[in-house]
C-alpha cells in the first residue's frame, strides 16, 4: 500500500468526511472540489473546456510565490485523485464531461494558466462524475492511515511488552519471597 504524506492525508480526510459522501455513499467531484478547494473563500478556481481539451487554473493573486503555492496545491490534489483511482481506492462514475465548466470564482484580473496535460486530461474528463470511494479507503482514513497489518502488529507488540513486564514483575517477586 502506498504511503500518503500529511497533505495527501488531509485531502483524503476531507473527501471521506464529506457530509454528502457519508450520507449517500458518493459525492459529485465538482461539489467536493468547490467545497474544499475552489469556493469563494479560496483564491483560485478551475475552468475546464472538453472541446478545447484543456483545464485552466485561475488565481486572484499575481504574486509569484503565491501562484507557485497554488499551482503546487492543485497539482498535488489532482495527482492524488489520479493515484487513488489507479490504486482502486476510488471510482469515478459517469460519462466523460462534454460541457465547459467552472469551479469557483473566475479571476479576470488575476493570472490564468493552462494545467499540464495529465492533470488537464483528468479534470476535463472527470468533472461532472461522482466519486465512489472503496471501503478500503474509508477504513484507511478511519484507522488514521494504518493498514490492518500495521494495526495487528501494534497490538501484538503491546501485548508482548505487557507479557514481558508481567514476567519481570513475577520474577522479581519470586526473588524476594
Amino acid at each position: 500500500m502506498r504511503k500518503f504524506g500529511k497533505e495527501e492525508q488531509s485531502i483524503l480526510k476531507k473527501l471521506v468526511e464529506t457530509d454528502v459522501l457519508r450520507n449517500e455513499g458518493m459525492v459529485l467531484l465538482d461539489v467536493f472540489l468547490e467545497k474544499n478547494f475552489f469556493s469563494n473563500e479560496y483564491s483560485k478556481s478551475i475552468l475546464v473546456d472538453p472541446n478545447a481539451r484543456k483545464a485552466q487554473l485561475s488565481m486572484s493573486s499575481s504574486d509569484k510565490d503565491e501562484c507557485r503555492k497554488e499551482i503546487i496545491e492543485v497539482t498535488r490534489l489532482v495527482n492524488l485523485l489520479i493515484d487513488i483511482e489507479k490504486l482502486g481506492l476510488v471510482s469515478f462514475i459517469g460519462d466523460e464531461n462534454q460541457v465547459k465548466n467552472a469551479i469557483g470564482y473566475q479571476y479576470p484580473k488575476g493570472i490564468t494558466i493552462d494545467l499540464v496535460s495529465p492533470l488537464s486530461i483528468f479534470l476535463y474528463t472527470k468533472i461532472g462524475n461522482f466519486i465512489l470511494p472503496s471501503e478500503g479507503l474509508i477504513e484507511l482514513v478511519d484507522n488514521d492511515f494504518m493498514s490492518t497489518e500495521e494495526i495487528r502488529h501494534n497490538e501484538t507488540m503491546y501485548w508482548t511488552r505487557f507479557a514481558i513486564f508481567i514476567a519481570i514483575v513475577i520474577g522479581v517477586i519470586g526473588i524476594f519471597t
